[in-house]
């Protein structure tokens, strides 16, 4: 998923209708892009990230209930508990989630429904938070930002301080100590 600041980097990376984001030719999957205002962006991508925990946690919750459902047969516990083990691993994610959703659809019981419904969220997906050198390096933001002096991104790092898994980028020199 992508969180991208408005400006140079979204003209450059989202203009239709030629853009760089496109389908993956084998797994039919692609990325969400989206483009939020200069300053907002970190909390935007934030936001995006923090929705994808969200429903991540829920799923984990309904297989730890799945656990000592009686309906779901041993193969789909032992893939619940594989998930759970492995939820921060895409490829396993991915893996695991082939196997599991076929068995989930024969089982029927209110667990599977229920995660049959959360289907999107059983692979783990990547959060990148970018934007050009007007979002990573905005000398007016100083005096939000007193301390950070050596650059722009303080948002971004306060954010990234906050939660893990985000990939920041920041498309200017004096942002390359982020």
């Amino acid at each position: 998923m992508v969180a991208n600041a408005t400006g140079c980097s979204s003209i450059y990376g989202g203009s239709a209708p030629a853009t760089p984001y496109c389908r993956n030719y084998r797994s039919g999957f692609g990325p969400a892009w989206a483009n939020s205002l200069f300053e907002d962006n970190a909390e935007f991508g934030l936001g995006m990230a923090t929705a994808t925990r969200q429903m991540r946690d829920r799923v984990e919750r309904i297989m730890k209930e799945g656990l000592a459902c009686d309906c779901c047969s041993a193969e789909i516990k032992a893939l619940f508990t594989e998930w759970i083990e492995n939820r921060e691993c895409t490829l396993k994610t991915k893996e695991i989630a082939d196997k599991l959703i076929p068995l989930m659809e024969k089982c029927g019981c209110d667990i599977c429904k229920q995660l049959l419904e959360l289907r999107h969220s059983l692979v783990k997906k990547s959060q990148w938070i970018f934007g050009g050198d007007g979002w990573g390096y905005d000398p007016s933001r100083w005096m939000l930002h007193p301390n950070s002096r050596r650059g722009g991104c303080s948002q971004l790092r306060q954010i990234c301080n906050l939660t893990q898994n985000i990939i920041r980028i920041c498309n200017h020199e004096r942002s390359k100590d982020l």
